[in-house]
């Protein structure tokens, strides 16, 4: 520890250029890196107001030892956090219950805590801030999985046991990122009970998973199926802002734990009930169960609906501009947050003919797989003033019509490319949001096109489903 134990008296500026710079080029080599599996969206989208940022309760020496040990992290890369994994899950199996199995196989799951820890840490480092809008996402899933502060111990303890195990620095760095780890579970405990309080303390809100039953299963295409809940208890739900999910709790006979996931809530909120949207996936775990083995009147558990990418900002702004226009975009699956958001414009806004101009544009491989076309075709014909529909299909099948009025079976052959439909984009109009959700690629080329177009990205607003992925240019 000689010359490396010396440096650290010299604080953390000494160290904050080439430890940015180091961590960089790991994280882009990280395969989520930037981080953005959270939902893009400006600062009041969010349904719960974010705590101010609170000022680090790090010493400046240990933000100095953090930061000279930070490249040895960043080289250990995901082994480190997959070793991490592995002691956990071997001292701590029932936390299987609650992590993603499927990700973990795939190795989503390292990948994305290394990222999170890695930018956390940087973001003290080099600017003394803590990254709140990525640390508000990650409360808002935790909320839906029910993390406990006892859990955020547990976590703690094998963090510092990985630090131990892969890189035995000595008790001053464990001891400079136990601090920073204490500080920063200490944020997200806060942040997650307040969000926990707002939610179980709205009419019909509660905490942690609550027994539903299914009442309704309706296959909406080849490969999505929707589902209707309701609450054993018959008591009332708590509403939600267009855009959130809830969390499933399923435990499938192929595998020894329950698992979570998270899927987007596609109806308004009426207090009574959820319905979500699920596509079945080449080997999914819960995505197979729900279709081929959920039927309606089983009971399942959800969760409250959480989650940052919403229409909440929206709401806002229209009432007191109600002619604000919204750009709805969507591809395969990604129509589910879409839907909510839809239908709540159709129940608040559309029968009050006020003008509220919305462009509802969509990606699917063919009629086939086009979930919700009814639905959406009939609301196109009856507001034909205030909802321009436009569809895209990239595979088209043989009794797929083409046309070019609103409620045509589609309109354009390919993946979707918006000069088609610049003219009716609301691109002179400074107060436009776009929302958009779909596959990675899809909203990488999205983005990219908007840009383009001129519109700005604070007005951009999306969410990834599955690994994180860069999505704005």
């Amino acid at each position: 520890q000689g010359s490396f134990g010396a440096s650290l008296v010299q604080g953390p500026r000494r160290w904050s250029l080439a430890v940015a710079m180091y961590l960089l080029r790991a994280l882009q080599q990280c395969p989520c890196y930037p981080c953005s599996a959270l939902p893009r969206r400006a600062p009041e989208f969010s349904t719960v107001a974010a705590v101010s940022k609170p000022p680090p309760s790090v010493s400046a020496k240990s933000l100095a030892v953090v930061a000279a040990s930070l490249p040895l992290v960043a080289k250990a890369g995901t082994d480190f956090t997959g070793h991490f994994y592995e002691r956990m899950f071997k001292q701590h199996p029932e936390l299987l219950n609650t992590f993603n199995i499927s990700n973990q196989k795939r190795g989503v799951q390292k990948a994305a805590l290394f990222a999170a820890v890695a930018r956390s840490a940087t973001a003290l480092v080099t600017g003394g801030e803590l990254p709140m809008e990525m640390l508000e996402g990650i409360c808002q899933k935790h909320c839906a999985l029910h993390v406990v502060p006892a859990q955020y111990d547990v976590v703690g303890e094998h963090i510092l046991g990985t630090i131990t195990d892969l890189l035995n620095p000595g008790q001053t760095v464990l001891d400079a990122w136990g601090e920073l780890y204490t500080a920063l579970a200490g944020h997200m405990i806060r942040r997650e009970e307040a969000i926990y309080s707002e939610v179980e303390t709205r009419p019909g809100g509660w905490r942690g998973p609550r027994t539903f039953v299914v009442k309704g299963k309706t296959k909406m295409s080849t490969n999505i199926t929707a589902f209707d809940f309701v609450p054993k208890d018959g008591k009332p739900v708590c509403d939600f802002s267009p855009g959130q999910y809830v969390t499933v709790w399923v435990h499938p006979s192929s595998i020894e734990y329950r698992q979570p996931r998270h899927y987007s809530l596609t109806n308004a909120p009426n207090g009574t009930s959820y319905s979500i949207a699920v596509r079945k996936v080449d080997g999914g775990l819960v995505s197979s169960h729900m279709h081929d083995h959920v039927q309606v009147g089983d009971e399942i558990e959800l969760s409250p609906p959480f989650g940052n990418f919403n229409l909440a900002g929206a709401e806002r702004l229209w009432t007191t501009e109600i002619d604000a226009p919204v750009v709805l975009l969507s591809a395969g699956v990604g129509i589910t947050p879409m839907l909510s958001m839809l239908h709540s414009l159709e129940d608040h806004m559309l029968p009050h003919k006020t003008g509220h101009p919305i462009v509802w544009l969509h990606g699917a491989r063919n009629g086939d797989e086009h979930a919700f076309r009814s639905y959406i075709t009939s609301l196109a014909k009856e507001h034909p003033e205030e909802v321009v529909r436009r569809v895209w299909y990239s595979h088209p099948g043989a009794n797929d019509v083409r046309g070019d009025s609103n409620t045509s079976t589609y309109h354009f052959e390919g993946h979707m490319d918006l000069t088609a439909v610049k003219q009716q984009l609301p691109l002179a109009d400074s107060r436009a949001l776009y929302f958009f959700c779909g596959p990675v690629p899809w909203m990488q080329l999205v983005a990219r096109q908007l840009t383009e177009f001129g519109v700005p990205a604070a007005s951009l607003n999306f969410e990834a489903f599955g690994p994180a992925a860069k999505i704005l240019p």
